[in-house]
Formats: structure tokens, C-alpha cells, sequence
């Protein structure tokens, strides 16, 4: 994320809707629409950087990266919610489905997304 996030931790309980302008859209705070909602927690911090492990609760289009930006801190390179240009930064690294026995599928960070991850202190 852009900018040194505070708490360490937190939980983004914002409703959103999907906002149409002319060809293109995006996902907006709307207190009429669906449920939206994810637990966060900072994983480390490096310069102006934070990474953060969020756990969507909620399943809605472009949640967590709606939920970052309402935040004040959009996810580094997401050009639509105020991250910048660039690649994305923003990673399922694991996922575990509840099936009997669970199933736990994890991901490693890709090539563009390293020295930032190093910075906030992952190895």
C-alpha cells in the first residue's frame, strides 16, 4: 500500500456500488448497496510502504481494492483506484478451501512485487 498505514490492524465494514462514467467504472462507498467488508492487518513497513494481509469477508467486485483507497492508501500501481501506474502489487499468496481435509494452495510473490515485499520485511 501507498503510505504508512495506521492501526496495525483494522476491519473496513463500507458497502459499495458500482459507479459508470461514460465507457468505464468502478467500485465506490455506497450506503444503499451490498455488504462489503474486510479485515486487515499490517504484515510490515519499509519507507513509504506497507503491506498488509487482507482478508476479504465479503465477496464484491474490486472490494479490496476499493476498501485500500477509501482507506487513503490505494494499492501501489492500481491506475483506477489511485495506486498509480504500473503493475499491480496485489497478490492471493494463499487460499485454503474447506473441503475434508482442507485444501491450502499458496503462490509466490512475482518478479515486480519482490524488492517492495523485501523492503517491508519479507524474506
Amino acid at each position: 500500500m501507498r503510505g504508512n498505514v495506521a492501526p496495525e490492524s483494522g476491519l473496513i465494514d463500507m458497502p459499495l456500488g458500482k459507479l459508470t462514467q461514460g465507457r468505464s467504472w468502478k467500485m465506490v462507498p455506497d450506503k444503499s448497496a451490498p455488504a462489503a467488508v474486510t479485515a486487515w492487518a499490517v504484515a510490515g513497513r519499509g519507507g513509504a510502504e506497507t503491506w498488509l494481509k487482507l482478508h476479504p469477508r465479503t465477496g464484491r467486485t474490486h472490494q479490496i481494492r476499493a476498501h485500500c483507497a477509501a482507506l487513503g492508501h490505494p494499492i501501489i500501481g492500481d491506475a483506477i483506484y489511485g495506486g498509480g501506474a504500473g503493475p499491480l502489487m496485489l497478490l492471493a499468496r494463499a487460499i485454503t478451501l474447506p473441503l475434508d481435509p482442507p485444501l491450502t494452495a499458496t503462490a509466490p510473490a512475482p518478479a515486480h512485487m519482490v524488492a517492495a515485499l523485501r523492503a517491508c520485511g519479507f524474506a
